[in-house]
């Protein structure tokens, strides 16, 4: 039963949202402002809505992975689920800062903009570094709308997430390379191979911890970050380096998603 639970619980993008909402709460206390409930609610919304219409897109092809199934069996009531969380997702903007209103225009603009080149680009091969930049923006947005005043090492620390975010999809991607070949779906590994995309995986993650030792030693009001950044990258390397004990029972999706609940250890 709870194992159960747990599978719809992530088919339906939930640990996502739930992962989105920790690290927003700890950049809130990095930066020492008040974040409210309805800042909370925008990001959650937009994060589900977004996974959400991406996995029903995905949806419209024969599936054969359980999460797609899932999707294409609950398409109407997804649909509808969606549509009353938009409409709620709308009602809540006149609740929201202006300043998070105007930043989060253009970052809705974007998504809208992916949503659209999914749709009629089945086959789009860079869909991960869209969404891991999308990702990042979006847990970022309200920090940096609500923020009196922020510097060149702020906006290193977005590129740093989306960094661990596009690790994270590639690595899923790798996983699910030879479905994603039979399905038809485009991604980075899919237009790569195998052998260049862990390379590039690799390198990315060299990338995360370069930047994370030197950023750490620049601004040392940043190391919380920087140490949750650096374990992130750690635990998503493991993930592709010991494939053989990951690809079981699907533990690189459970632990790949749990990263991004690592903030916690700094909340508490």
């Amino acid at each position: 039963m709870i194992e159960r639970g747990y599978k719809y619980f992530r088919w339906l993008s939930l640990d996502i949202v739930l992962g989105a909402i920790v690290f927003l709460a700890f950049l809130g206390q990095h930066y020492q402002i008040a974040i409210s409930i309805h800042v909370y609610f925008a990001l959650a919304s937009a994060v589900w809505l977004i996974y959400t219409a991406d996995h029903l897109l995905d949806s419209r092809k024969p599936a054969a992975s359980e999460r797609r199934l899932f999707h294409q069996s609950h398409f109407r009531i997804l649909s509808v689920t969606s549509g009353v969380t938009l409409s709620l997702a709308l009602l809540n903007v006149y609740f929201l800062p202006v300043e998070v209103i105007k930043a989060g225009a253009i970052l809705s603009a974007l998504c809208i903009l992916y949503l659209t080149l999914v749709y009629f680009l089945r086959s789009l091969w860079f869909k991960e570094l869209l969404v891991a930049f999308g990702y990042a923006a979006g847990v970022f947005l309200g920090p940096f709308s609500l923020s009196p005043n922020w510097e060149l090492v702020d906006a290193l620390l977005v590129v740093e997430l989306a960094i661990v975010a596009l690790i994270n999809l590639l690595i899923f991607s790798v996983y699910d390379l030879e479905e994603d070949q039979k399905q038809g779906f485009g991604s980075i590994p899919n237009r790569m191979g195998m052998a260049a995309s862990k390379r590039l995986i690799n390198l990315l993650l060299l990338c995360s911890f370069t930047m994370t030792l030197l950023i750490a030693g620049i601004s040392g009001s940043t190391n919380a970050i920087q140490a949750v950044y650096f374990m992130m990258s750690l635990v998503l390397g493991s993930v592709l380096w010991l494939p053989g004990y990951y690809s079981a029972n699907e533990r690189f999706r459970l632990v790949g998603d749990a990263v991004f609940f690592l903030p916690v250890v700094f909340l508490l």
